[in-house]
């Protein structure tokens, strides 16, 4: 028997609305909510979030894709970037998308000097745009048995639109499980050295640091270093990797490592994926985040 009306727990999901594709995260949180078993045991409302007083109002977020230079600005404009910072730290969910997923990585490259700022949060290097450029962009199936956990595993349909690579996992502790996709720990790049400190600034208090002729930029000016990261951070969980036969757009750049290949990915309350569920009808991943991730986290 349902819950009545007056029974059941309001769950507002905040969809950053500076630039990008929020509208299409906001029809499919408005779409998910009339359905079992959101519409009896709690009532989902989807809120676009353009001030820091729109973030206050809300229990879940949701980062979209766009252009993550021109969305950091836009916070940065509008007083949200350090509430946004503020949000991940006190371990609240959220969820990346594609430009989403860069803002929430902990170090980047393929930016422009002093062009991005970053609010961190999941401890991985991303390079923006590392398939090449849109003209590159492509569709793939992705097998992903997290969402077994909702319905069913078949593969998801991905669309991936100048989407970020993983370049690296900045620590070693990595926690597969039944629900993820297959992964080793082991790897070489999966094993980092120590973060070093910044020595230099770009952008609207964005941090970078040039190393070896590459930009990377930081979400935090002075970094722990990676054992006491790992002690305080959960461990990360790989939800999809792109398959070995993957056959990419001609001169497009193919991932050339394990972690290159990873696209889904939570570590604690954060979820991040680099390629775009809300272009798609599929609402599964949507549902994943919000009863897995979102929910336990809030309830």
């Amino acid at each position: 028997m349902s819950n009545s009306p007056s029974q059941r727990k309001l769950v507002t999901v905040g969809v950053l609305a500076i630039q990008g594709a929020f509208s299409e995260h906001l029809n499919q949180v408005s779409h998910l909510s009339l359905q079992p078993p959101y519409s009896h045991s709690v009532e989902l409302s989807a809120k676009l979030v353009k001030r820091p007083e729109d973030l206050s109002q809300c229990q879940v977020l949701i980062l979209p894709g766009g252009e993550s230079t021109v969305i950091a600005m836009g916070c940065r404009r509008v007083g949200l970037f350090e509430p946004l910072r503020e949000w991940v730290r006190s371990g609240k969910p959220v969820w990346g998308t594609c430009a989403g997923m860069i803002l929430l990585s902990n170090q980047a490259t393929g930016g422009k000097k002093g062009g991005q700022e970053l609010i961190g949060g999941v401890d991985i290097r991303v390079n923006r745009n590392g398939y090449g450029a849109q003209i590159f962009s492509f569709e793939t199936n992705l097998s992903m048995p997290c969402l077994e956990q909702v319905g069913d595993h078949r593969p998801f349909p991905g669309v991936f639109i100048r989407a970020p690579v993983v370049e690296r996992l900045l620590h070693s502790k990595l926690e597969p499980s039944s629900s993820s996709s297959t992964f080793s720990a082991t790897t070489e790049s999966g094993t980092s050295t120590p973060i070093e400190k910044v020595t230099s600034y770009g952008g609207d208090g964005a941090a970078e640091k040039e190393e070896e002729g590459l930009i990377i930029s930081y979400a935090d000016p002075q970094p722990p270093t990676e054992s006491d990261q790992s002690a305080k951070r959960p461990p990360l969980e790989v939800l999809a990797t792109l398959q070995d036969d993957l056959d990419l757009p001609q001169q497009s750049t193919p991932p050339t490592t394990t972690d290159s290949r990873i696209v889904a990915l939570k570590q604690g309350n954060i979820m991040v994926t680099s390629f775009h569920p809300e272009l798609t009808s599929d609402r599964r991943i949507l549902s994943y985040f919000i009863e897995k991730v979102a929910l336990p986290a809030i309830l």
